[in-house]
């Protein structure tokens, strides 16, 4: 990234260099250093956190729905040796 911008300010005409002050040149390299280092970590940290949230909502929801489905299971069998004693 750095070499790109780097390329892109060297072929700058010689008066754009004139009537811009040398603050504003570092500036768009110092921004895209602070994105790099503050602003991009803190995005995949808060993307993988939601990542793992989402994953452990999945396995509470698949390990609740099994023990739901057995317990439905064993009413349905209760079910069906009530009929046969009564039928």
């Amino acid at each position: 990234m750095h070499e790109l911008l780097l390329r892109y300010v060297l072929h700058w005409p010689m008066s754009l260099y004139d009537t811009t002050p040398l603050g504003r040149v570092l500036n768009r390299f110092s921004k895209d250093v602070d994105t790099v280092d503050n602003t991009l970590p803190q995005l995949i940290r808060s993307f993988l956190a939601q990542f793992f949230a989402v994953m452990i909502l999945m396995a509470s929801f698949a390990g609740s729905l099994s023990f739901a489905l057995g317990a439905l299971t064993a009413a349905k069998e209760m079910h069906v040796l009530l009929l046969r004693y009564v039928l």
